[in-house]
């Protein structure tokens, strides 16, 4: 780093904890997040969940797996339905 942007003049100087990028918003999900539901064929149970990551998490499938599903209205392991939350 040049010595012009050293110290006081580094433009992080003096960002800590809440205020870091890299540490202060763990936890908290993007604005740009997509709601889904998930319909279980079976039970026929629907559950919502707030971006398409933590239903991946839930049907034990990547994100992108989701992704195609909603894109492809085809059913996810033959047992989940994945749809928009409008």
């Amino acid at each position: 780093m040049s010595a012009a942007k050293q110290g006081e003049n580094n433009p992080m100087f003096g960002v800590t904890g809440e205020t870091h990028p890299k540490t202060g918003l763990k936890g908290v999900k993007p604005s740009h997040t997509i709601q889904v539901s998930v319909l279980n064929i079976k039970t026929l149970e629907v559950l919502y969940f707030e971006s398409q990551r933590d239903a991946a998490k839930f049907m034990g499938v990547s994100h992108n797996s989701v992704q195609r599903a909603l894109r492809s209205k085809k059913a996810i392991k033959g047992l989940y339905v994945v749809q928009k939350v409008v």
